[in-house]
């Protein structure tokens, strides 16, 4: 696409960035091409005022997932940060734990918020503690020099309720606690209705990165019922011949919460006995 070129707003985001609901007006103009190395396009969109708006835009998370892809597109350094919703409020203790230990059961919370949405902000001091899956091209990313800034550019977000939120989060730091990412720190905030635990920095140093995120499925914690042989039970308890089961649909291992890693052990296990019992009825 030539530098300059005015182009059809929707045609232009369905094939870069399918963001058409930025603009008011069907028409914006590329003013750098391609996109940087962060994957910015630099655009000003034309309002019904006749005048104009100059921004950066990177909006390329898919629809849904990418084998090619795969994991990077969970998003799982929010201890180093603090989320927001659409209403420009914070929601979740993003430093309870380990992320490990939390982001199962975070999942479930931002698909309780409006939109189903969910915003991660950083500032510089921790942009080198953000886990490589920050760094792909296919995010729905915005940055600013400034709170003000940022918030306006969170698609969705009310940015006066999530500019009061950041300020008054920024004032209950407690700063005399020194910050440590590879411990529980104790660094928490003082005073607010949903206090952060640990962890907790002031977001006041540019340039600053806002992620929207929302739930993903990794599997349910439903299932089938198996006894301590990986026979799948009927309803009546009784073990059904030749039917064995693990992995992720065996139900009644979890609730509410897993930590990370704890699916594969529970396929490790169930399957080693599942099988080792398929073995011996196959062979009966």
């Amino acid at each position: 696409v030539p530098e300059g070129q005015v182009l059809d707003r929707v045609e232009f985001f369905v094939a870069d960035a399918r963001a058409a609901t930025l603009f008011q007006e069907p028409f914006v103009q590329v003013l750098t091409v391609p996109p940087d190395e962060l994957g910015y396009i630099r655009v000003v969109g034309h309002l019904t005022d006749g005048s104009e708006t100059e921004d950066l835009v990177i909006v390329n998370a898919p629809e849904f997932g990418d084998l090619a892809v795969g994991d990077a597109f969970q998003k799982h350094s929010y201890p180093f940060g603090i989320v927001l919703n659409n209403n420009g409020e914070r929601f979740i203790d993003e430093g309870a734990d380990f992320r490990n230990y939390t982001y199962a059961k975070y999942g479930r919370e931002i698909l309780a918020q409006p939109e189903h949405s969910a915003w991660q902000i950083f500032d510089s001091k921790v942009d080198h503690l953000l886990r490589d899956e920050y760094r792909i091209k296919q995010v729905t990313k915005v940055q600013a020099d400034s709170i003000e800034e940022l918030c306006a550019r969170m698609d969705g977000v009310d940015t006066n309720a999530a500019i009061a939120t950041i300020r008054a989060y920024n004032a209950s730091v407690n700063t005399g606690i020194d910050f440590d990412p590879n411990v529980k720190d104790n660094r928490s905030t003082i005073g607010l209705e949903i206090n952060k635990s640990n962890w907790a920095n002031t977001v006041d140093e540019p340039p600053f990165q806002a992620f929207n995120v929302t739930c993903g499925l990794t599997f349910t914690f439903g299932g089938l019922r198996i006894n301590q042989k990986g026979q799948v039970l009927d309803t009546d308890l009784d073990a059904i011949p030749g039917l064995h089961a693990a992995g992720e649909l065996v139900g009644g291992l979890f609730y509410g919460n897993y930590p990370g890693g704890t699916g594969l052990m529970a396929g490790a296990v169930f399957g080693r006995l599942a099988g080792k019992s398929a073995g011996t009825h196959g062979t009966s």
